[in-house]
Formats: structure tokens, C-alpha cells, sequence
């Protein structure tokens, strides 16, 4: 597109000469820069200000939402929070694998660094870890979780002050986990001992199974059960029968 440089007027391509001051058209040219119209084009020269995350606000009244909150301060209830990525990407991995690919996924999952997500991570994390350990859950499950809210709990208590909501609700899981854990730790020894007991029952119901298949009469044919039985037949009657003479003459 090409542009008169005598009066600005818009040009055809084809045109030899403007239609508008009648000027020839062999030195047109684009329009020169109009001054502001690049302002948003970065200069290193100039001092940048960048705005990371977002700023929760009720969609009521306006006011600032704190992390964790299910109403604003003024009162209105807040809905339609979805759920996290974070937390949908560490739901779906738990789905997906089991045992050793599951201990593997834990470990490796990275933990957010976002306010809100790592709050939310934490305390799926700590309620998993609390429902594995009330319901006496694979000691190597258990630990995999337990290693994986150390490291929630370092990062927590790195980025936040101690009057923050979220170092607090941590330190509440905190004392929490360490109590549910001692009652953990009795609910496997328990479970030791019981398995200890059933353990000695089967080696003993083994080592008697061993004795029976080892014996004479296991592994006799059955031609040799045969005669044994005949001959005791035998030698029961003759003992009968010599007990009858010997009383009736």
C-alpha cells in the first residue's frame, strides 16, 4: 500500500501520479512512524514492571479472597472454584500406576510453587497420608507419602511467614500426621504379630504334612495297603477265634 508524501492521500498501486495534489507518485513511500504507536514494544532501556499470578477477588463485592477461603470476608459464599491442575495431574497419576511405579510417581511429581496450588497439594498430600495410615495401608505406600509432605513441609515453611494461613494449616497436618503415625505404628506391629502367629501354624501344619508324606503307609502301593489290611483281618479273627475255644472247652 503506498501513500502520497506530499499530502498523506492513499495510493493504488497502479497509479502514476496522486489523484488528490496531483503529485507524482515515483518517490511514494509508507506513512513515517506515528509517534506512540510502538510504545508497548519492549525497550531494555526502560524500567519494566511484570505482574506474576492472579489476585483472588469475590466476584460479589469485590473484596480480597485469602487462600483456602469458601466464603469472602464480607460473607458471600464462593462457587465454582475449580479443581487445580496440580491436583488433577497428581489424581490422575495415582489412577494410573501401582506399587514401585507409584512410589516412583510420588516421589518425582513436582510440587508447585504457585501460592494457592501448593496449599491445595499439601493438603491432598497430608489426606491421603491420613487415610492410609488409619486404614493400616503398605508400610512402603505410607512412607512414599510421608517423604513427599517433608517435602511440601520444608517448602512451606521456606516461603511463608509463621502468621500465614498456610504455614499454619500445615503445622496443624503436621502434629496431626506425627499422631496418627504412632497409632500406625501399632496397627503394623499388630499385624506383625498375627502374621508371625499364622506363620508358625503353617510351618507346623507343613512340617506334619511332611511326617504323613514321609511315612511307610503313604507311600505304600495299594496292592501292599491291600495285603496289610487282609492280614489284619486275618490276625483279628484268629484272635477271636482263639479266644472262643479257649473259653468254651
Amino acid at each position: 500500500m503506498k501513500f502520497c508524501i506530499k499530502c498523506g492521500n492513499q495510493l493504488s498501486d497502479q497509479a502514476n501520479f496522486c489523484d488528490k495534489c496531483g503529485s507524482p507518485v515515483s518517490n511514494a513511500q509508507t506513512p513515517p512512524p506515528i509517534p506512540g504507536a510502538n510504545e508497548n514494544v519492549a525497550d531494555d532501556t526502560k524500567r519494566k514492571e511484570v505482574f506474576v499470578g492472579v489476585k483472588r477477588k469475590c466476584p460479589v463485592c469485590g473484596v480480597e479472597v485469602p487462600a483456602f477461603a469458601l466464603t469472602c470476608p464480607k460473607g458471600h459464599e464462593l462457587s465454582g472454584i475449580n479443581v487445580s491442575k496440580t491436583s488433577k495431574d497428581f489424581q490422575e497419576g495415582l489412577i494410573k500406576y501401582e506399587g514401585k511405579e507409584e512410589r516412583d510417581f510420588v516421589a518425582s511429581f513436582p510440587i508447585p510453587n504457585e501460592r494457592e496450588e501448593l496449599g491445595n497439594f499439601m493438603l491432598m498430600v497430608a489426606s491421603i497420608l491420613k487415610q492410609d495410615m488409619q486404614n493400616g495401608a503398605d508400610q512402603m505406600r505410607v512412607s512414599s507419602f510421608s517423604s513427599k509432605f517433608d517435602e511440601i513441609k520444608s517448602k512451606v515453611y521456606m516461603m511463608f511467614k509463621k502468621d500465614d494461613p498456610i504455614f499454619e494449616e500445615t503445622k496443624k497436618w503436621e502434629a496431626s500426621i506425627n499422631e496418627w503415625y504412632d497409632n500406625y505404628k501399632k496397627i503394623i506391629e499388630e499385624r506383625a504379630i498375627i502374621n508371625r502367629k499364622k506363620q508358625k501354624e503353617q510351618e507346623r501344619k507343613n512340617r506334619k504334612w511332611e511326617r504323613k508324606r514321609n511315612s511307610f503307609w503313604y507311600n505304600a502301593s495299594e496292592d501292599t495297603k491291600t495285603a496289610f489290611i487282609i492280614g489284619g483281618v486275618a490276625i483279628a479273627l484268629l484272635c477271636i477265634l482263639w479266644i472262643v475255644l479257649k473259653y468254651t472247652m
